[in-house]
């Protein structure tokens, strides 16, 4: 079995799952940092109650998350099938 230019060994890519899975914790620990700073706000100057600010944020996830349901999937990719 040959390999392609510049294919990362196994090192490598556990290097880039490291690098990559740190990323996602961080970037979501921002995301809900910033709603829990940022939620007062919006409720003084909306009207709206706590837990209605609050479902809509979870609502919004909700929605977020169902719609990439199916981007990770490489299953019937060619260059899967090589």
């Amino acid at each position: 079995m040959t390999t392609q230019p510049g294919a990362l060994d196994g090192a490598g890519l556990r290097h880039v799952v490291a690098v990559l899975s740190t990323v996602q914790i961080v970037s979501w620990g921002i995301l809900y940092y910033a709603f829990a700073a940022v939620q007062i706000s919006i409720t003084a100057e909306t009207g709206w109650s706590s837990v209605a600010v609050t479902g809509a944020f979870s609502l919004a996830q909700f929605i977020s998350g169902g719609s990439e349901s199916g981007s990770g999937d490489t299953s019937t990719s060619s260059a899967r099938a090589r």
